[in-house]
C-alpha cells in the first residue's frame, strides 16, 4: 500500500509541474492575444505587488525566496542521492537508473528556467508576470515533491 502510495504521490506530482507549465503558456498565449485577459493580468499586478523594497517589489521577493529554499532543497535531495558521502542509516547512495538521471536533469532544468523567466520577464514588463511566476513556482514545489517521494519510495524499496 505505501509503495502504491509512493508512486502516485510521484507520478501525480510529475503531471501537476508538466501541467503548470501547459498553464503558462495558456496564460501567456490568452494575454497576448485578448485584451480582457490583458487587462485583468494589468489589474492582479497592480493589486498584488505590494510595496517596492529595493529593486523588487514584495511579491517577487516572495516568490524568489520560495525559488531559492525550493532549489537548496532539490540541491540537497540531489546531494544525499548522488554524492560521495558515507552511507547514512536511512538514505543510502541511489543506484545510477535512467529514470533517476531523467529525473534530475528535469528538474535541474526546470529551476534554470525559473530563474530565467523570474528575471527575462521582469525586465521585459511583461503583463502576465505575477501570475506567471506564481505558477511556476508551484511547478518547482512539484518538482521538488517529486523528486524526493521517487528517492524516498527507491530507499524504501531496497530495505523491504
Amino acid at each position: 500500500m505505501k509503495r502504491i502510495l509512493l508512486q502516485g504521490i510521484t507520478v501525480l506530482s510529475g503531471l501537476i509541474s508538466l501541467l503548470a507549465l501547459v498553464g503558462l503558456y495558456i496564460i501567456h498565449y490568452f494575454t497576448e492575444n485578448k485584451m480582457g485577459m490583458a487587462r485583468h493580468m494589468v489589474y492582479l499586478r497592480s493589486k498584488w505587488r505590494g510595496p517596492q523594497i529595493g529593486p523588487l517589489f514584495l511579491h517577487q521577493w516572495k516568490v524568489l525566496l520560495g525559488m531559492i529554499v525550493l532549489s537548496l532543497l532539490f540541491l540537497s535531495f540531489t546531494k544525499k542521492a548522488f554524492g560521495e558521502i558515507e552511507k547514512k542509516e536511512g538514505f543510502p547512495k541511489l543506484s545510477s537508473k535512467f529514470s533517476s538521471k531523467l529525473l534530475l536533469l528535469y528538474g535541474i532544468c526546470s529551476f534554470l528556467f525559473s530563474y530565467a523567466y523570474f528575471f527575462i520577464a521582469m525586465n521585459l514588463k511583461m503583463r502576465e508576470y505575477e501570475l506567471s511566476i506564481l505558477l511556476l513556482l508551484l511547478q518547482n514545489a512539484m518538482v521538488v515533491l517529486c523528486y524526493g517521494t521517487y528517492l524516498w519510495r527507491t530507499v524504501w524499496l531496497r530495505k523491504n
